[in-house]
């Protein structure tokens, strides 16, 4: 797939010597025509880097980076639950307060999130 863009004065066959045709895009391959001073941007199929810590997997499509969003591992609490950030990946991030949540016991009701802990009312008798 070629894409073509726009005429830059960098592109253009009397701006040097040397022509400068880089997009920045790792995606794709630059390069100058002279004569019409159109930037030629092929796509490539190459791993990539798209600077987001909650994606993987990331590579080249049709000129762009992008990647396959990552799941986050549990922590175990249930109210503190792993969640992603684009700048630091997966971290735990505590519910609000009064969030729902399942303790696990079964002699307890209307559990919710207090203090960073599932806690539930005790159900009377169990």
């Amino acid at each position: 797939m070629m894409n073509t863009g726009e005429a830059t004065s960098s592109c253009l066959a009397d701006a040097g010597p040397k022509l400068d045709c880089d997009d920045q895009n790792s995606c794709t391959i630059d390069a100058c025509d002279p004569d019409s001073g159109r930037i030629l941007d092929p796509s490539v199929q190459d791993p990539c880097d798209d600077g987001n810590f909650c994606t993987e997997k990331d590579a080249c499509i049709e000129g762009a980076c992008a990647g396959v969003p990552v799941e986050c591992p549990g922590t175990g609490n249930r109210c503190i639950p792993a969640v992603c950030d684009a700048d630091k990946g997966c971290v735990p991030t505590p519910k609000p307060e009064g969030s729902a949540c399942d303790d696990g016991d079964p002699c307890t009701e209307t559990d919710g999130c207090a203090s960073g802990l599932c806690v539930g009312k005790p159900i009377e008798p169990c």
